[in-house]
């Protein structure tokens, strides 16, 4: 069925049919539940199950796309970034620390409680997944898109790099202020957001000057985070200009994108292995460490195989933490209840403002220490993303309420950014994905919850910015349109 047939079949869905097609969301859970007696089966039925709501949902089969665009131009919408996000980060990785546990040796009674374990954490994660993609379908809406809009007469590629512009500007500004290092970070990742798109549309227009520059600005933000020492990093500015080119050039990049695949779990794990290790550890130079690193790991030197297994089993997923806290809670105590809720409204207290707040990390570690084999002292620090963190709160039901409300915050962001900067080209893509994206992640409801209230907070205070400067316009503003910059505003965005 063509994408206009399918928009047209599923706008003619009533309230009843709605309702239905997202109760469908949960039967992958309900199923998994259902054979719990049977921890493989049951954790095969849970993880297919993710890629099944990703299928549903993505083809508009719970309920039709927007009809803005096709779905290709629509990919940096939460359906699509912070879905595909929330997937990788949760439901793909634990299946090789399944099949490693199945495969593997040691005590069998250790064993098979440690994948029973794991079955359990599977199923709340496609609970979790149901969760959240029902909060971004029940709130997605898009028909005021565009109500105001951005009206400097310039490319899009010439847009996104004076955007990149601003931001560095306003990260040194923010960054000198004391109270104000969160908007800085925040700044910085609007910088590599803008970058990345400024080349992505200059690569599709073939400018060769926006070519030369947005180019040279995306391969200096490359090294930085090769020599970063995150893989996360790296994988995150190399994907999200996979997807800004995906539309144009759709069979180059599904080529480009599966090789990479390759690249980021064979030879990405050791070389970042190595890296830390020269670098972190020994202190070397970052660019000497670097080279150093991807010559050992291209040499044969490093078993590639061995560690890149040990980063599938291992770093590619959390579940074994996840494991710890189904063993801890609620056999051994209590689940957390509000007490997570009440802490991560403080949480967004300035310290400025409140002198005596407590450490927000000392305090989401004292559900980490009790519940892991993590001790008080030691410098790792494992705090619970958003669907442990709700587990640990209130169980299944916390895990369902969390993941629905993070999916609901996830597509109101997106809403409003098009809402007020001019669509979806710099609503969506640069300032939804460069302020909410990746902060809709964030370990624990404590530095979540602050993270986000931020967000969208410098979000109204650029649109207002914008305002007052002329940038933005109300389209229902029928006076001159000369140069924005020679015009008075008309009235401010409906904050």
């Amino acid at each position: 069925m063509s994408y206009s047939a399918l928009r047209r079949v599923s706008s003619s869905q009533t309230l009843e049919g709605r309702l239905a097609a997202y109760a469908t969301l949960y039967v992958p859970a309900l199923l998994a539940w259902v054979f719990a007696f049977d921890p493989q089966l049951s954790f095969g039925i849970a993880w297919v199950g993710s890629w099944w709501i990703l299928w549903m949902s993505m083809t508009g089969r719970i309920r039709p796309l927007p009809a803005d665009r096709t779905w290709d131009q629509q990919l940096f919408r939460p359906l699509f970034l912070s879905q595909i996000m929330f997937f990788g980060l949760f439901c793909l990785g634990p299946v090789f620390y399944m099949w490693d546990l199945v495969a593997g040796g040691g005590v069998v009674q250790e064993i098979g409680a440690e994948i029973q374990r794991t079955a359990a954490a599977q199923r709340y994660y496609v609970l979790g997944h149901a969760a959240f993609v029902h909060g971004v379908l029940a709130l997605m809406d898009y028909r005021r898109s565009g109500e105001w809009s951005v009206e400097i007469p310039i490319s899009m590629t010439r847009f996104f790099l004076y955007a990149t512009g601003g931001a560095f500007t306003c990260y040194f500004l923010f960054a000198n202020i004391p109270g104000l290092g969160q908007f800085a970070i925040k700044c910085q990742y609007l910088f590599v957001v803008g970058v990345i798109l400024a080349f992505a549309y200059a690569v599709r227009n073939g400018a060769m000057l926006d070519l030369l520059v947005s180019g040279g600005l995306y391969g200096f933000i490359l090294i930085q985070v090769l020599l970063s020492g995150w893989k996360h990093q790296i994988i995150l500015v190399i994907g999200l200009l996979l997807l800004a080119l995906y539309p144009a050039y759709k069979r180059t990049i599904g080529l480009t994108g599966g090789v990479l695949v390759i690249v980021f779990i064979t030879l990405l794990p050791a070389y970042n292995s190595i890296f830390r290790q020269l670098s972190w550890q020994e202190n070397m130079d970052p660019q000497q460490a670097a080279q150093l690193a991807f010559n050992r790991a291209t040499s044969g030197e490093v078993d590639i195989g061995r560690v890149s297994w040990q980063f599938l089993t291992t770093r590619l997923t959390t579940v074994s933490l996840f494991t710890d806290y189904i063993q801890s809670v609620p056999a051994q105590r209590p689940h957390y209840g509000f007490k997570t809720v009440e802490q991560a409204a403080y949480s967004v207290i300035p310290g400025v403002f409140w002198p005596s707040k407590p450490n927000t990390e000392r305090l989401v570690m004292e559900r980490v220490h009790p519940n892991t084999d993590i001790r008080p002292g030691s410098r790792v620090s494992a705090k619970p993303l958003i669907v442990p963190d709700g587990y640990l709160a209130g169980g299944w039901v916390g895990v369902l309420l969390a993941c629905f409300v993070l999916g609901s915050v996830a597509s109101i962001a997106s809403r409003y950014a098009e809402r007020w900067f001019g669509g979806y080209e710099i609503g969506s893509q640069l300032v939804f994905t460069g302020l909410f994206a990746r902060v809709l992640f964030v370990a624990s409801f404590e530095f979540l919850f602050n993270a986000l209230v931020w967000s969208f907070v410098l979000m109204g205070i650029l649109a207002f910015g914008l305002w007052l400067t002329g940038v933005l316009r109300s389209r229902s503003d029928h006076r001159s349109t000369r140069r924005i910059w020679s015009r008075a505003p008309a009235s401010p965005p409906n904050l």
